[in-house]
């Protein structure tokens, strides 16, 4: 289908064993990128770490998708699989 193949030309961002996007800025002075997230149940990293104090399953995007996210110079945009 057209979305594996739109994936596979995707050269900015990688999987980090099966279950971790890693999703680097790659243009200068960016500090937004989008990026494609495969099929499953993606939560960003950094909620993860506030999991405690919000509710997380508000915030998981259903893949395959393309989302554009904000990326300040002091945080690498990842991204957790959950299933």
């Amino acid at each position: 289908n057209s979305e594996s193949n739109d994936a596979m030309l995707i050269d900015d961002q990688f999987l980090l064993g099966d279950h971790i996007m890693v999703a680097p800025v790659m243009e200068y002075k960016a500090r937004s990128r989008h990026v494609y997230l495969p099929p499953g149940r993606w939560i960003f990293w950094d909620i993860l770490e506030d999991a405690p104090k919000m509710d997380a399953n508000q915030l998981i995007m259903n893949g395959p998708t393309r989302i554009q996210i904000d990326a300040p110079l002091d945080r690498l945009p990842l991204f957790y699989r959950l299933d």
